[in-house]
């Protein structure tokens, strides 16, 4: 048998390796998950807990809390409360959010001006393989990396 022939079949099976692991499903992102972007915008951070609840295929429909804190600057920390859709596309997951209630600010009196200027928090995440992270991007007043990590269900 020439060589040829001898790697015919195992090229074969190399090409055919990462077809066949890309027919694997990815991983829902229902459920409950904490989160957390990196520093933006000079010592800012946001981080908050989120549930996503399957409403149909590739579709869920959400709500999150999520502080907005800085380490320099007259605003240092907004709590918020937002309701989102998103939408799964393979292992790309598209959160859009909506601003339901900005619940405090410090200073108590950025309140109002929050009111009208606060931009709802959405994010662009890839899930892992195991199902259990989530990493991209948050996108709204500031773009900056974010890490989703799934919270471990309590057994009773």
């Amino acid at each position: 048998m020439t060589p040829a022939r001898l790697l015919a079949p195992l090229l074969a099976c190399a090409l055919a390796l990462p077809a066949a692991a890309q027919l694997k499903k990815p991983p829902s992102p229902e459920g409950a998950w904490s989160f957390a972007t990196n520093e933006f915008r000079g010592g800012c951070r946001l981080a908050g807990d989120i549930t996503l609840t399957r409403t149909t295929a590739g579709a869920f429909s959400c709500s999150f809390e999520a502080k907005w804190t800085c380490d320099t600057g007259p605003l240092r920390s907004v709590r918020t409360q937002q309701s989102c859709s998103a939408t799964q596309a393979g292992a790309k997951i598209l959160v859009t959010a909506k601003m339901e209630k900005i619940v405090s600010a410090d200073p108590p009196d950025a309140m109002s001006w929050l009111k009208s200027a606060y931009a709802p928090d959405n994010f662009d995440v890839t899930i892992n393989t195991r199902g259990d992270e989530m990493n991209g991007l948050f996108k709204s007043y500031d773009i900056a990396p974010v890490k989703f990590r799934r919270k471990a269900e309590l057994i009773s």
